[in-house]
């Protein structure tokens, strides 16, 4: 019988089988999935050699995680076939792996729990779609999608010849990150000051890029040589020179479309650059530095360029999206949702330690601290007698303390800096929360820049993930809203503290878990909200004082205290 007759005779044999088994939730039909495995076929080309097969030595790690999920290294002794190559390589290594009986012991969705394959596969409700899903290649053995593979440093491995490559640069266990699928790679660091060589990408004037890890929990990495100052100032000069209402520099907003308002608590500016060959240059990058090959425009927002003048700043913030009750696009990323995954901050500006303007990680350690950092009390006392720019016991003045206090990143002239908002299953990491420190200076501007990268096709996008999925048209794009309007359903709300109540000085207003703004005696809030949402007054100490609940009906409506 011929090599295409005995294709012939698998195909029909394939297709009958998938087709007496329930396919998997992802796989469109079963043909496509019988001509997948067709493809997965082992052919041996007449110049391999099979005996010239080294067995290579693996440690796997679950992605992200900076121990390797078993003891004993993992010994691939038979070598898969030379000719697969990206979605089949990834299925056959899978299936490979699944057959380690350590593999379960620690490589599950949980460590100690569930299966490498449930790790690997989470499911139709835990599986973000991406552009490439429909590529991906069901194990053979278990029918499920299998985890893609990366090397420590955020390169794919995508076929033998790679693994090989990768395996003999040591003599050491090769270090395999596995990525479960419609996930993507981040870099596992295992302590502070660990650093990942990145001199397999281009840089613009020939320099080795690498990371250097500032903090591991959250994870938060200085990306040296990542770009240059040519590059900086041809962002500032399209910033100022932009004459767009929508990307022109203007007062700094928070939320998202529609919702979006000008916040009491984000008092910089900022302008956007879609299009800028060096914006796009440094989107491109950021990219290839995550391990995310081809650049994808509908993973990113537009390079953000911020302008900060004396006493200027941002509070703390997770750059995390909240779900919107009026927005159709889904923001769970730990499910099927997409959101912001990562951030790249870009620093313009040259300041000083005692100039501000640094980025501050609450949950962060100080890092290369030359003497013991001050607690937060010590340095809340030291911002008080060096400077006078902000009111006593405002948030701006708890600001500095904080960046006196926690992990902070001084602005340096072509720095850089990236930090995961995201863990790596889609969960928020709160421990991301950072702001941006108050200038304390009136002779310099910080300018700074930062990309988010989203973990999938972000809103507004057709191929972005709905809400409700099952109720609208996946890929439907929603009419577009004119942003100055205001939300359709929002209602007008004012919060204003009369100073009639001494128990409400120095309180604060917070919509839900995130502070709004001061709300001490004098103080005034006027937002678009809607029926239902849930606002706070919260004292000194975090205790809420006060529950404030927007009602229904028509016109505006007013909180008093």
């Amino acid at each position: 019988m011929t090599g295409i007759s005995n294709k012939i005779l698998l195909a029909s044999v394939l297709g009958l089988l998938v087709a007496l088994l329930v396919p998997h939730s992802h796989v469109e039909n079963y043909m496509e999935m019988a001509s997948r495995l067709l493809n997965l076929a082992p052919s041996s080309p007449s110049n391999y050699d099979p005996s010239s097969y080294e067995p290579i030595r693996l440690h796997v790690h679950m992605n992200g995680e900076y121990g390797r999920c078993h003891k004993s290294p993992y010994v691939l002794s038979t070598p898969l076939p030379i000719s697969s190559r990206n979605y089949s390589f990834d299925s056959h290594l899978t299936d490979s792996l699944l057959s380690f009986p350590e593999i379960d012991s620690g490589c599950g969705p949980v460590v100690g729990e569930g299966t490498f394959k449930d790790f690997c596969d989470m499911g139709p409700e835990k599986t973000v779609i991406l552009e490439d899903h429909d590529s991906l290649v069901p194990v053979p053995s278990t029918r499920t999608l299998p985890c893609s593979y990366y090397t420590r440093e955020g390169r794919r491995i995508t076929s033998l010849s790679n693994l090989i490559e990768f395996a003999s640069l040591s003599s050491a266990p090769l270090d395999v990150y596995a990525v479960a699928a419609g996930r993507l790679f981040q870099f596992a660091p295992g302590k502070v000051g660990e650093t990942f060589d990145l001199s397999h990408l281009p840089h613009p004037q020939g320099k080795k890029m690498y990371l250097e890890t500032m903090s591991v929990s959250p994870k938060v990495f200085e990306i040296k040589n990542f770009f240059v100052e040519e590059e900086a100032d041809d962002l500032i000069e399209r910033a100022i020179g932009s004459s767009s209402k929508t990307h022109g520099l203007k007062r700094s907003t928070t939320g998202v479309d529609s919702e979006q308002d000008t916040n009491p608590i984000r008092t910089s500016e900022n302008a956007f650059d879609t299009s800028g060959k060096s914006a796009m240059s440094l989107k491109k990058r950021c990219f290839k530095i995550l391990g995310i090959n081809p650049y994808k425009e509908d993973m990113a927002d537009g390079l953000q360029v911020l302008r900060y003048n004396v006493s200027t700043a941002y509070k703390s913030h997770l750059d995390y999206l909240d779900m919107t009750p009026t927005s159709e696009h889904d923001f769970d990323s730990s499910r099927v949702g997409t959101n912001r995954f990562a951030t790249i901050l870009l620093y313009m500006s040259d300041f000083e330690p005692a100039d501000g303007g640094e980025t501050v990680f609450s949950y962060g350690e100080p890092y290369k601290s030359v003497k013991t950092p001050p607690t937060y009390l010590e340095a809340l006392e030291e911002a008080r007698a060096h400077s006078s720019l902000f009111k006593p016991n405002s948030w701006e003045e708890k600001m500095v303390a904080e960046c006196r206090s926690q992990l902070s990143v001084s602005p340096k002239r072509a720095r850089s800096v990236l930090f995961y908002s995201q863990h790596p299953d889609g969960r928020v990491d709160k421990r991301s929360k950072h702001g941006g420190c108050p200038v304390l200076t009136d002779e310099k501007v910080k300018w700074a820049a930062n990309l988010w990268v989203w973990n999938g096709p972000r809103m507004g996008y057709s191929s972005a993930p709905l809400k409700h999925a099952d109720k609208v048209k996946k890929g439907h794009k929603s009419e577009k809203k004119d942003r100055a309007q205001p939300p359709k359903g929002s209602i007008k709300v004012v919060f204003e503290n009369k100073g009639k109540d001494p128990k409400f000085n120095g309180a604060s207003l917070y919509y839900q878990e995130t502070l709004w703004g001061d709300f001490g005696p004098g103080e005034s809030h006027s937002v678009n909200s809607f029926q239902g949402h849930v606002w706070y007054v919260k004292g000194d100490n975090g205790e809420v004082l006060l529950t404030l609940v927007v009602g229904g009906g028509e016109g505006n409506q007013r909180f008093e205290v």
